[in-house]
């Protein structure tokens, strides 16, 4: 998952902790249009980054179905969030 985030996006920045995208969020990036996500590594333990809705289905569209597998995780600062479920069915 991160080796297909990079190639896409070769300066996404992907932390290994939450607090640390928090603090990315913060100071960097904060606008309304960010969605946190969370994947599992290979080792299951969690690796977080943060995507535009535009990068997300850009990513979506370049990911094989079976490397689908993002978690949501809602910022301290928003506490309500649009859901978004893709599925694609064939």
């Amino acid at each position: 998952m991160e080796v297909k985030i990079k190639q896409l996006f070769p300066s996404k920045r992907i932390f290994h902790r939450l607090v640390d995208l928090n603090h990315q969020f913060l100071s960097e990036i904060n606008t309304n249009d960010n969605i946190w996500l969370s994947f599992e590594t290979s080792i299951q333990r969690r690796k977080f980054c943060n995507f535009g809705f535009s990068e997300l289905c850009y990513w979506f569209q370049q990911t094989n179905e079976s490397d689908r597998s993002l978690y949501e995780v809602i910022p301290p600062s928003k506490l309500v969030k649009l859901y978004i479920d893709f599925e694609y069915y064939s």
